[in-house]
């Protein structure tokens, strides 16, 4: 699923690796907020992000 949706692809960038981690943390809890966001309404979709 993550690679037909290009999740990979795009964790493989070369700027990631010059982040510290403070920022990718910060950009990691922006970025899973979102999720939940996108999937509040879907209870499927919410019950398998509970589980992460």
């Amino acid at each position: 699923m993550v690679r037909e949706n290009g999740v990979e692809r795009r964790l493989h960038r070369r700027e990631l690796a010059y982040m510290d981690g403070d920022s990718l943390r910060s950009m990691s809890d922006k970025a899973l907020g979102a999720l939940r966001q996108a999937v509040a309404h879907n209870e499927h979709l919410r019950d398998v992000f509970t589980c992460l």
